[in-house]
């Protein structure tokens, strides 16, 4: 995503600066021993979840979301590309962060050091000012908390948009004037979403009159955020204004020419559907982009119309087969064949997903539970480190299979999520003995309680002892 911010002319720094806490968080993720993380996992993993808490709302604020807070973001949407950036190799501190991304940026020309005050928005003609909103950008202060930072991302945009307004002012050419709004807009944007929520009713009436720009690149770029919006606040008590979103998406996607921001922001409309609970829309808002799309014809598309398709798979994929290819850690192909007639879970995880490692002792639980009864699990996992996984399952010693999916890709075979539409982990898919899938969500209590169901069996002994606690304790704690 941070691509498509420059390309909309926001300065690299300040788009780095803005996402200091997204990355900071994946970069601590990243860096923590293999084997930390079930333990801390056993114990509840409030700093890991957080974390991921973090990273997950932190992507819900600058792009619409595509999972639960309790889900970890997979290769994200198009729209989305952030999550997928190498987090920097220093140190995870939110301010050290701003420094270091920030020190990877080269000043285009002459020296950097501190001004008097580096953010008094001087006065100029509107090449003279814009100029300053490009020095500004690339102005790299030592700061050293966290406060530090975002008081400092905080004057830079305020600064960015008092200029982006004495541009304007200055009744410049249309090209100026052009790239003084849209600096205005991202980093208006940036300020309501990150720094100052009471300003987003200014940005949403700043969206909503630069939509009716005379200069149709402002009006697209103006739209685009209001779409953005408009995807964020999808809710399951407003279907009609979903459904509306979904026509003004399917007819935006079949003009030409097909603004190109608009695909990869389109691709997250399905799953937000889904979340709002709007399961039968999410269906057809898949089935009519992808339908759009293709009429283009364009080879640019081909990554956009994967992933929807992936996301329709998934939507339609409850009482269907569920066909898992593809490469174990220890280089052999997986059989499928072999789980004939058994209850699976099929898990999508990764080492790095804390709320997996949080999940992973109720999967392992019911495993022991009902394995001898004809229960199974086989891990999908999405780590790209081949040897980080295999010191995770080395200490870990988990009883079942893990197909390794990146190697799947390296293969030349179709990777596993992207085939099932899995933006988010975990993603449990569980099969019936029939070979179906009849649940994308059993975790926690719902994964013993279905395999149990499926299996056509009485829960076990020890959960339906604990089950009967819980209700002695209930008509205990009853009052009369």
């Amino acid at each position: 995503m941070s691509n498509g911010l420059l390309k909309r002319g926001l300065p690299r720094v300040l788009v780095l600066a803005a996402f200091a806490v997204l990355c900071a968080s994946c970069a601590d993720m990243a860096k923590k021993p293999a084997g930390d993380a079930p333990r801390s996992a056993a114990k509840g993993s409030d700093a890991q979840d957080k974390a991921d808490t973090t990273a997950r709302t932190d992507a819900r604020e600058t792009d619409p979301p595509s999972a639960d807070t309790d889900k970890a973001d997979v290769n994200p949407p198009v729209a989305k590309q952030v999550a997928s950036e190498p987090a920097h190799a220093g140190p995870t501190d939110e301010a050290t962060t701003v420094a270091n991304l920030a020190a990877d940026e080269k000043v285009a020309a002459g020296d950097n050091s501190p001004k008097a005050d580096p953010y008094a928005v001087p006065d100029g003609t509107p090449e003279e000012l814009l100029k300053f909103i490009e020095e500004l950008g690339n102005y790299r202060p030592d700061v050293n908390t966290r406060e530090e930072a975002m008081s400092h991302a905080f004057k830079q945009l305020t600064a960015i948009i008092v200029a982006a307004d004495k541009i304007v002012a200055g009744k410049p050419d249309e090209a100026t004037r052009a790239a003084a709004l849209g600096k205005k807009l991202l980093a208006s944007w940036f300020l309501a979403m990150k720094l100052d929520p009471a300003t987003m009713p200014k940005f949403q009436e700043l969206a909503g009159q630069l939509a009716a720009d005379k200069n149709p690149d402002v009006a697209g770029e103006a739209r685009v955020y209001l779409l953005v919006m408009a995807v964020h606040g999808i809710e399951h008590e407003k279907p009609a204004e979903a459904k509306a979103l979904v026509a003004q998406f399917t007819e935006a996607l079949t003009k030409q020419p097909l603004d190109e921001r608009l695909p990869g922001l389109a691709t997250n409309v399905p799953i937000m559907l889904e979340q709002a609970g709007l399961t039968e829309l999410a269906r057809e808002a898949a089935q009519q982009f992808i339908a759009a799309l293709k009429q283009s014809k364009s080879e640019a598309l081909a990554p956009v119309l994967e992933q929807l398709e992936g996301t329709l798979r998934k939507l339609e994929i409850i009482g269907k087969p569920m066909e898992i290819t593809g490469t174990l850690v220890d280089g052999n192909k997986f059989d499928w064949s072999a789980y004939k007639g058994k209850v699976v879970l099929v898990d999508f995880w990764a080492t790095w997903c804390g709320p997996c490692l949080g999940e992973l002792p109720n999967v392992r639980k019911t495993y022991e539970t009902y394995h001898d009864r004809g229960f199974d699990v086989v891990g999908i996992s999405l780590d790209m480190d081949r040897d980080e996984l295999e010191k995770f399952l080395a200490n870990e010693k988990l009883p079942w299979p893990t197909v390794f999916d990146a190697a799947s890709e390296k293969s030349g075979e179709k990777s596993l999520a992207a085939r099932y539409g899995v933006d988010s982990i975990p993603a449990p898919f569980l099969v019936n003995k029939e070979g179906h899938v009849v649940s994308t969500g059993a975790r926690g209590e719902a994964l013993p309680r279905l395999v149990a169901e499926l299996l056509g069996s009485a829960p076990a002994a020890a959960d339906k002892s604990a089950a009967d606690k819980g209700e002695a304790a209930k008509k205990a704690n009853a009052k009369p």
